[in-house]
């Protein structure tokens, strides 16, 4: 049975990939999965960008499930450039409508969904820092995470 979830999470993030790869405007993205969907508090996932020299505008994805028990998560974005230097947003992603419907789009249990921030990658290579901002110390049900370089 486990090796037919694993098939399953595989094909999920394939799908996922092809479908945001065949978006208009979509340059690049950088994902991570999230051992277990379990994201502690504290836990930083640090992505490496670049946007092909041009200053193109971020959105940060994520793939959560049935498990997530919140309407909404927010997150703490940081965007470090090549010198060093921080900026930071705090994003919130409503996941479900105020009815309990789940936002984004997605076969059976598992949802992806996208919003983009103030930030705007630098047009040289960059770290993006994401980490939830939540009152829980681990949230469940997030199974990925990443960002997406917008044309």
């Amino acid at each position: 049975m486990r090796c037919g979830k694993g098939i399953f999470y595989s094909t999920m993030i394939i799908v996922f990939l092809i479908a945001v790869s065949s978006c208009g405007g979509r340059k690049a993205g950088n994902f991570r999965d999230i051992e277990d969907g379990k994201w502690s508090y504290g836990d930083e996932i640090v992505l490496a960008c670049d946007s092909g020299g041009h200053n193109e505008e971020m959105a940060v994805a994520l793939r959560y499930n049935d498990r997530y028990p919140y309407r909404t998560i927010t997150l703490r974005v940081i965007l470090t450039d090549k010198q060093g230097e921080e900026t930071i947003d705090t994003l919130t992603i409503e996941l479900n409508d105020e009815n309990g419907k789940r936002l984004g789009h997605g076969m059976g249990g598992s949802y992806q969904i996208e919003k983009v921030s103030h930030l705007i990658f630098p047009t040289d290579s960059c770290t993006v820092t994401l980490s939830h901002v939540m009152k829980e110390a681990t949230v469940e049900g997030i199974e990925m995470v990443g960002v997406l370089c917008n044309k």
